[in-house]
């Protein structure tokens, strides 16, 4: 008679199966529309505000000069009030179109486009910029590590 022994299965360590490479990249999404919108406001704002400048100082030596000044300042407050959204929509752009070789060179974390992202949202426009490229001029080695603005 033959004695049998149960054997329990045992797990596999290592598989021979090629894993797909670990890739922690965000792709976001690209709003091209947001983005026209935004430069045909820009326009509209520009011809509305060229249009009133011209009635407005139509008696003035100054006609054009106060015309221009007026869309200087209308187009002024415009950018300021986008800014922000430009600057992330240009860090979307290209996080979403950059290669996997470029992006992967970053040696801090979070990502430099991530930390450009989250500088301009803490610290506005102006010094979050600065922020992100003194992060970009120094992400090479032997810099490395977590850095959050």
């Amino acid at each position: 008679m033959e004695e049998k022994y149960y054997v329990e299965p045992v797990k596999l360590a290592y598989s021979n199966v090629p894993k797909a490479p670990y890739n922690p990249l965000k792709r976001p999404e690209i709003h091209y529309k947001k983005f026209v919108i935004s430069i045909v406001g820009f326009l509209l704002l520009l011809a509305v505000s060229a249009i009133a400048g011209m009635k407005l100082f139509e008696n003035s030596e100054r006609q054009v000069l106060c015309t221009v000044v007026m869309c200087m300042i209308a187009s002024g407050i415009y950018m300021m009030v986008i800014a922000k959204r430009a600057v992330i929509w240009i860090v979307h752009f290209y996080q979403n179109k950059a290669s996997d070789e470029v992006r992967l060179q970053c040696v801090f974390e979070p990502s430099c486009s991530e930390y450009m992202i989250l500088a301009v949202e803490k610290y506005g426009v102006i010094k979050g910029v600065i922020k992100g490229i003194n992060r970009l001029r120094r992400c090479h080695g032997p810099n490395c590590g977590v850095d959050y603005p």
